[in-house]
């Protein structure tokens, strides 16, 4: 049984370390990526470790014994801010995300002592591991040592709290924002969000897994040890199989269709979009309306693309443009982006300045309530108006006019009742 479990650990690293390349050395702006392998690196380290444990080999190599240890506190961290860059099209970490990797620093900042001592030290740690009969009784005696201030059993404990909670976040997080794109989105980035569930749904299964095996199982060592090392390597070669079947994710591993141009740029074959010299507070007469939009045929770069996707999946979940003083200056600063930039971005993808840009959006989210919801038919259309961040209903009834084809009441009128 336990040249299977050694197999296994050999197969894990091995699959770790291909992963952890295939994932780490892309372009400089795939943070998700870093991340990702980040994730991979730490597992994998932790397998290693692991079989040097198995195999007493780390009795020839003793400088490597508790080096994985402080890792165990960077797998959910990154995990988590992965799926959450991925899904909120992210390319740099929130001002307070540093505070996820605390638990990670606090631990190797303890355990530097322990790395920097004698190696007298770590070999009579490891002797009296291995002074246990089988590797079970190792677990046991190494449980009972010093892990920096607590014992590595109390440790234990706190990273698999831990964990849970960090995992517990993660799925939030998915399922919450699963329900929030659209079939489009998910249709058009079908892959992306296969990897994201069925990851999910692999670690998930695992946690099971080992949950039963604790209770069913927990006299049966050879069961107790095998599957736990097997849960570790689907998570592992998982990735590595789904990538190779599917290598284009090495080219881009966010969400496109969460702000996909067709979400919103498919009213643009409908309709031309509100004029750039309508803004939120000017009151403009609606022969001016006349002019003709700006080309929207010229392919817009990638690089704008890109941004445009963080501006838009931004606003989308946030919904910050329904407050009548939302502003340019408070989106440069919730997304990190120069106010300059977000201006040319949104006149470079869409064609229209900020504030028509931020009114297209109010009467997007307008008509999505108005399709579904019998509250927001029972409105007036001043209430809407204002619900919607419109601080003038002059400019609403120009700008839906100019957007919709018609007045806000025939829109309401011409509706289908809702079932």
């Amino acid at each position: 049984m336990d040249a299977i479990i050694i197999g296994i650990e050999i197969f894990q690293i091995g699959f770790g370390f291909l992963l952890f390349t295939l994932l780490f050395f892309r372009s400089k702006e795939a943070l998700t990526f870093k991340l990702f392998a980040v994730q991979v690196f730490s597992l994998t380290i932790l397998a290693a470790t692991q079989l040097l444990m198995r195999t007493e080999y780390m009795l020839q190599m003793p400088y490597f014994f508790r080096i994985s240890d402080p890792f165990t506190y960077l797998v959910p961290v990154s995990n988590y801010l992965f799926y959450r860059m991925v899904l909120m099209n992210e390319y740099r970490f929130r001002k307070w995300d540093w505070l996820f990797v605390l638990p990670f620093a606090f631990h190797l900042v303890e355990l530097i002592p322990y790395y920097f001592s004698p190696t007298a030290i770590k070999m009579a740690d490891l002797n009296y591991i291995y002074s246990g009969r089988n590797f079970e009784e190792y677990q046991i005696k190494f449980h009972e040592l010093k892990e920096g201030f607590l014992s590595t059993g109390i440790q234990l404990g706190l990273k698999t709290a831990f964990a849970t909670i960090m995992f517990g976040f993660t799925c939030l997080l998915y399922f919450k924002h699963i329900k929030t794109f659209n079939k489009t989105v998910i249709k058009d980035n079908k892959t992306i969000f296969n990897l994201l569930g069925s990851l999910l749904w692999v670690r998930i299964i695992g946690i099971l897994v080992i949950f039963i095996i604790a209770l069913i199982w927990s006299n049966d060592t050879d069961v107790s040890a095998v599957l736990p090392e097997v849960v570790i390597f689907v998570t592992l070669s998982y990735p590595v199989f789904y990538i190779f079947r599917y290598p284009l994710l090495l080219f881009g591993m966010n969400i496109a269709g969460a702000t996909d141009r067709k979400v919103f740029v498919n009213f643009k074959d409908i309709t031309n979009l509100i004029h750039d010299d309508v803004t939120n507070t000017d009151i403009i007469d609606s022969e001016e309306y006349d002019q003709p939009v700006l080309d929207q045929n010229a392919a817009p770069s990638e690089k704008s693309v890109r941004r445009m996707l963080r501006i838009e999946t931004f606003l989308l979940y946030e919904k910050p443009f329904l407050k009548d003083d939302f502003c340019l200056s408070q989106l440069a600063l919730k997304i990190g982006i120069p106010e300059r930039v977000i201006s040319s971005t949104i006149k470079e993808v869409h064609g229209q300045n900020f504030n028509n840009y931020t009114n297209s959006m109010r009467i997007l989210y307008m008509i999505d309530q108005l399709k579904t919801s019998h509250k927001w038919r029972a409105y007036s259309i001043e209430s809407i108006s204002f619900m919607i961040g419109f601080n003038s209903q002059n400019t609403f009834y120009i700008a839906f006019k100019r957007y919709m084809g018609m007045t806000p009441k025939a829109y309401i009128d011409s509706l289908p009742a809702i079932v």
